[in-house]
């Protein structure tokens, strides 16, 4: 379900835990939310490195979640690598109630590596 500004219904509260990810397919595109000290990020489930969609299972620490292939890692508010080098693409998150909603815009630009 999606609203004018374009935010879909992707998860109840009680179903990311704390520094834990899930995914959830949006407009065709894989997402992981987690959350965080109460705030939720999203951000896409794909590690740029070898295309796997493995970032939800990764461990996150200090604002970090690490690809649990090779150890890639994705600043969960940025997307940005440690470097400061483009990683992963993220999403708006709005949580009403006990409801947590992402934006997914279509896809405009492509990261090649």
């Amino acid at each position: 379900m999606s609203d004018d500004k374009g935010f879909v219904r992707a998860a109840h509260i009680r179903d990311i835990t704390e520094a834990g990810g899930a995914v959830r397919t949006i407009n065709d595109e894989e997402i992981a939310i987690f959350r965080v000290k109460d705030k939720y990020y999203a951000v896409s489930n794909i590690c740029p490195h070898q295309h796997s969609p493995l970032i939800a299972e990764g461990c996150v620490e200090n604002m970090y979640v690490a690809c649990p292939l090779h150890g890639w890692q994705f600043h969960l508010e940025t997307g940005a690598m440690p470097n400061g080098l483009p990683g992963l693409r993220t999403f708006e998150v709005r949580v009403i109630g006990d409801k947590i909603h992402v934006r997914v815009p279509e896809r405009h630009d492509s990261i090649e590596w």
